[in-house]
């Protein structure tokens, strides 16, 4: 081989690597995208309940969560049996303790209320009333129909003797397949099982103050 023959396929290798590593190089930024971080909210204008006419303390929590759930990652149903993992789509936080926080707020904003605490870690004073809450559904179908499936159980600050169980399903046609739209309804959901939650508080309130036609 001449000299100039091995010159040129000496730069012919060097720029058929330099244009190997360009490809993989774009091909990497293609492939690689911001993650989008999501919050749920509470309510902008709640719902009309009634105000209570004297101060209780609600404890919201432990809030549990299904297993596939408890993850980083928004979740949204694939198909029958599959799952779509939002990999670019992540919670700002611990789903849990988010779905505590906007379930205070609400309750707070529908009751007119302040002395609503997270659970645990509830100030050292006497609880009237403990929320506990179960989600085992908690995002769209195959079909894009976002399902809620919660169950909330209502305890008395003093005892665990259930005074409510109630298991609530919500659902509602999505209007595409993003996951801000998700997290947008599954915050709907919420507003939904707090104003549920308000209204047996008003009710139990109520039943307390007014007295028995005995004793009127």
């Amino acid at each position: 081989m001449t000299r100039s023959a091995l010159s040129f396929s000496v730069h012919s290798g060097a720029i058929g690597i330099f244009l190997l590593i360009g490809v993989m190089w774009l091909s990497g930024c293609a492939q690689t995208q911001p993650t989008r971080f999501h919050l749920l909210r509470p309510l902008a204008s709640p719902l009309a309940v009634a105000p209570l006419t004297r101060t209780i303390r609600l404890a919201v929590g432990p809030v549990q969560v299904a297993d596939y759930l408890r993850r980083p990652q928004l979740v949204a149903a694939e198909g029958r049996f599959g799952l779509r993992v939002g990999e670019f789509d992540q919670w700002g936080g611990n789903l849990e303790q988010g779905v505590a926080s906007v379930l205070a707020e609400n309750l707070s904003l529908l009751l007119g209320q302040d002395a609503i605490f997270l659970s645990p870690g509830e100030p050292a004073v006497s609880i009237g009333y403990r929320l506990v809450v179960e989600i085992r559904r908690f995002e769209p179908d195959g079909t894009g129909t976002f399902q809620a499936v919660i169950v909330w159980t209502l305890l008395p600050g003093d005892s665990s003797t259930p005074l409510k169980i109630r298991r609530m399903m919500a659902t509602e046609p999505l209007a595409d397949g993003s996951f801000s739209t998700l997290v947008e309804a599954q915050s709907r959901a919420l507003a939904l099982l707090a104003h549920e939650v308000a209204e047996t508080l008003v009710v139990f309130e109520h039943d307390q103050v007014t007295p028995s036609r005995g004793t009127q």
